[in-house]
């Protein structure tokens, strides 16, 4: 579980493991990162955009080892699993990291 319900505060468990992606990531340092936040449904579609931008942002100032990455909060679009129950909920609340070889090969995370 990464954060908490209304939070772009991460667990301590994931931000111990966003670390050592970091630290990888420091290993290849033309890798172009990007980092895509998501919430649960619970609030408005627009309230979660912003807290999902923010859980991106989050993790983004973790992995800051080649240059900041691109970020994008994605709300509750594509979520994992359906959000039907508290434990589903949690896994919704996520962000991804997407690496890339150049700029030009980025896709929308939010599709």
């Amino acid at each position: 579980m990464m954060f908490a319900t209304d939070s772009s505060n991460l667990q301590s468990r994931a931000k111990s493991k966003v670390k050592k992606v970091g630290q990888l990531l420091a290993n290849y340092p033309q890798t172009v990162v990007g980092v895509a936040g998501f919430t649960d449904n619970e609030g408005s579609y627009s309230y979660n955009q912003g807290l999902s931008q923010r859980r991106a942002n989050t993790v983004a100032n973790l992995l800051a080892v080649n240059g900041k990455p691109f970020t994008k909060g994605c709300s509750y679009d594509k979520a994992i699993v359906p959000n039907n129950s508290a434990k589903n909920k949690a896994l919704n609340r996520r962000v991804e990291v997407y690496l890339y070889s150049n700029r030009n090969k980025m896709s929308d995370p939010c599709r």
